[in-house]
């Protein structure tokens, strides 16, 4: 099980994105999908990182992804985020070894692809 609580995604002051059925990832005014942290870049903080990961693993802004959950706890926990260290490693508990080659490999590319 996740350490974050999930009921705090339910949340629609904090996060407006919950509860709008298909309209919650895309841009306003645009039908372009919009994956929690596509719009990141090398400059991102490892929070940033972070709540992307969060993202990716509570499916808020699309799809439960838990590779790329990994991918993004991964890149936070590189730029010294605490807390991502350790979802990183239960992303990992639940992905087979192959998904987590997967995910390593997403997150070398990611950084390739950045800078």
């Amino acid at each position: 099980m996740f350490r974050w609580q999930m009921d705090a995604f339910a949340d629609t002051e904090k996060f407006p994105a919950a509860g709008q059925g298909d309209r919650r990832n895309k841009m306003p005014f645009s039908d372009i999908e919009i994956k929690p942290g596509g719009l990141l870049d090398r400059d991102a903080d490892a929070n940033e990182f972070y709540q992307a990961g969060l993202a990716c693993a509570a499916g808020l802004e699309s799809d439960i992804d838990l590779i790329a959950a990994h991918k993004w706890f991964n890149l936070a926990a590189a730029k010294g985020h605490e807390d991502a260290k350790l979802q990183r490693q239960e992303m990992a508990d639940m992905l087979s070894t192959d998904e987590v080659k997967v995910a390593l490999s997403a997150a070398r590319d990611w950084l390739k692809l950045a800078h």
